[in-house]
Protein backbone atom coordinates (compact mmCIF):
# COMPACT_ATOMS: atom_id res chain seq x y z
CA UNK A 1 0.00 0.00 0.00
CA UNK A 2 1.17 3.49 -0.82
CA UNK A 3 0.06 6.71 0.82
CA UNK A 4 -1.56 9.01 -1.75
CA UNK A 5 -2.24 12.70 -1.26
CA UNK A 6 -5.26 14.41 -2.82
CA UNK A 7 -5.73 18.12 -3.33
CA UNK A 8 -9.20 19.01 -2.03
CA UNK A 9 -10.79 22.03 -3.65
CA UNK A 10 -13.57 23.84 -1.83
CA UNK A 11 -16.13 26.06 -3.53
CA UNK A 12 -15.95 29.68 -2.49
CA UNK A 13 -18.81 31.02 -0.41
CA UNK A 14 -19.64 34.15 1.54
CA UNK A 15 -20.31 34.19 5.23
CA UNK A 16 -20.26 31.07 7.35
CA UNK A 17 -21.38 27.49 6.87
CA UNK A 18 -21.73 24.58 9.22
CA UNK A 19 -18.74 22.28 8.84
CA UNK A 20 -20.83 19.33 7.61
CA UNK A 21 -22.34 21.61 4.96
CA UNK A 22 -18.99 21.55 3.13
CA UNK A 23 -18.06 18.98 0.48
CA UNK A 24 -15.31 17.57 2.71
CA UNK A 25 -15.26 17.56 6.49
CA UNK A 26 -13.77 15.46 9.32
CA UNK A 27 -15.53 12.17 10.00
CA UNK A 28 -16.14 13.19 13.60
CA UNK A 29 -18.64 15.81 12.33
CA UNK A 30 -20.66 13.31 10.27
CA UNK A 31 -24.12 12.80 11.81
CA UNK A 32 -24.07 9.13 10.74
CA UNK A 33 -20.40 8.54 11.52
CA UNK A 34 -20.89 5.05 13.01
CA UNK A 35 -22.61 3.82 9.82
CA UNK A 36 -20.01 5.59 7.64
CA UNK A 37 -17.15 3.99 9.59
CA UNK A 38 -18.78 0.55 9.27
CA UNK A 39 -19.24 1.05 5.50
CA UNK A 40 -15.61 2.17 5.08
CA UNK A 41 -14.42 -0.86 7.06
CA UNK A 42 -16.45 -3.29 4.89
CA UNK A 43 -15.18 -1.72 1.65
CA UNK A 44 -11.59 -1.63 2.93
CA UNK A 45 -11.65 -5.29 3.98
CA UNK A 46 -13.13 -6.31 0.62
CA UNK A 47 -10.43 -4.32 -1.23
CA UNK A 48 -7.58 -5.75 0.83
CA UNK A 49 -8.91 -9.28 0.35
CA UNK A 50 -9.16 -8.77 -3.43
CA UNK A 51 -5.58 -7.50 -3.83
CA UNK A 52 -3.92 -9.89 -1.38
CA UNK A 53 -2.54 -13.05 -2.98
CA UNK A 54 -0.45 -16.01 -1.90
CA UNK A 55 3.22 -15.78 -2.84
CA UNK A 56 4.70 -17.70 -5.75
CA UNK A 57 3.14 -20.80 -7.29
CA UNK A 58 0.36 -21.02 -4.67
CA UNK A 59 -1.52 -18.39 -6.73
CA UNK A 60 -2.12 -20.92 -9.50
CA UNK A 61 -4.20 -23.15 -7.25
CA UNK A 62 -6.51 -20.43 -5.93
CA UNK A 63 -7.29 -18.62 -9.22
CA UNK A 64 -10.85 -18.88 -10.60
CA UNK A 65 -11.54 -17.54 -14.08
CA UNK A 66 -10.27 -17.48 -17.64
CA UNK A 67 -6.55 -17.43 -18.36
CA UNK A 68 -5.16 -15.99 -21.60
CA UNK A 69 -2.08 -17.45 -23.29
CA UNK A 70 -1.63 -14.78 -25.96
CA UNK A 71 -3.78 -12.60 -28.22
CA UNK A 72 -5.25 -15.42 -30.30
CA UNK A 73 -5.31 -18.30 -27.83
CA UNK A 74 -7.15 -18.66 -24.55
CA UNK A 75 -6.98 -21.40 -21.98
CA UNK A 76 -10.38 -22.91 -21.22
CA UNK A 77 -12.56 -21.37 -18.56
CA UNK A 78 -12.22 -22.54 -14.98
CA UNK A 79 -15.84 -23.71 -15.25
CA UNK A 80 -14.80 -26.41 -17.74
CA UNK A 81 -13.80 -29.84 -16.46
CA UNK A 82 -10.82 -30.03 -18.78
CA UNK A 83 -8.34 -27.22 -19.31
CA UNK A 84 -7.01 -27.22 -22.87
CA UNK A 85 -5.73 -24.71 -25.36
CA UNK A 86 -8.40 -23.06 -27.52
CA UNK A 87 -7.99 -20.73 -30.46
CA UNK A 88 -9.94 -17.47 -30.85
CA UNK A 89 -12.89 -19.26 -32.49
CA UNK A 90 -13.22 -21.56 -29.49
CA UNK A 91 -11.98 -24.70 -31.26
CA UNK A 92 -10.15 -27.07 -28.94
CA UNK A 93 -6.51 -27.90 -29.76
Amino acid sequence: MVKVYYLLKFERFRGTKSINGLEYYPLSFDPNNEKTIADIKVHSERYIKSVSVDPGAKQMFTYQGDAYGDRRKVLASADDDEVGLQDASGAQR
